[in-house]
């Protein structure tokens, strides 16, 4: 398959969410209809979209089941991916403890923070104890891991990036309200939690 464009691969992961929860209630097929009108797109960009994928429609519409699964593969979450977070405060502990991650098969397998009282610590999913700062390079060249999630302080967040370059990280997960420079080679997703926040204030003020 030919690389996808950012809007694509979130539709994507929109439907594999829905079709996730049909699955969990034991629905066996879904119409291009209904996962439309979830979409609000059009039936004929549904059946493009799943086109894609190489899964085709029968006149009961798609397997769940099947649909479910290729999604998985083109997500890349059909295997175990493990992640290193850079960052134990409230917003990092939050991210440990989701199970959702776990159950999709991200697995921390370690945490770092500069903060001593944090460090010897578990928390949620966390395979093993907050590791100090200091360890964080030789765990990246003794462990292979490709992705890196970033919950630390603006200022800290460039510093930690080029560490994390250097050591071959493949992807990074940036929480901070920072956007790092990365080389070309790296893909860099930033979770813009303040800027939805403030999306929702202004609708919300400006709903009638």
């Amino acid at each position: 398959m030919e690389p996808c464009s950012d809007l694509y691969i979130r539709r994507i992961a929109k439907y594999y969410r829905y079709l996730s929860h049909l699955k969990q209630r034991g629905a066996l097929r879904v119409l291009s209809d209904e996962l439309a009108v979830y979409m609000n797109i059009s039936p004929s960009q549904v059946r493009t979209d799943l086109g894609k994928l190489a899964v085709g429609q029968s006149g009961y519409g798609y397997n769940v089941a099947v649909l479910t699964t290729e999604m998985e593969k083109f997500l890349g979450i059909n295997k175990i991916n493990k992640m290193v977070l850079i960052g134990a405060g409230k917003l990092g502990q939050a991210l440990l403890c989701y199970e959702g991650f776990y159950h999709k098969g991200f697995r921390f397998g370690a945490a770092f923070d500069i903060n001593p009282k944090l460090q010897g610590k578990t928390f949620g999913f966390l395979e093993e104890p907050v590791r100090s700062m200091r360890e964080l390079k030789p765990y990246l060249a003794k462990n292979q891991v490709q992705l890196a999630v970033l919950a630390v302080i603006p200022e800290s967040v460039q510093a930690v990036t080029d560490i994390l370059v250097a050591s071959k990280i493949k992807g990074i997960w940036n929480f901070a309200p920072y956007y790092p420079k990365v080389p070309e080679n790296v893909v860099l997703e930033n979770v813009h939690i303040q800027e939805s926040l403030l999306q929702l204030a202004y609708r919300l003020s400006n709903s009638n």
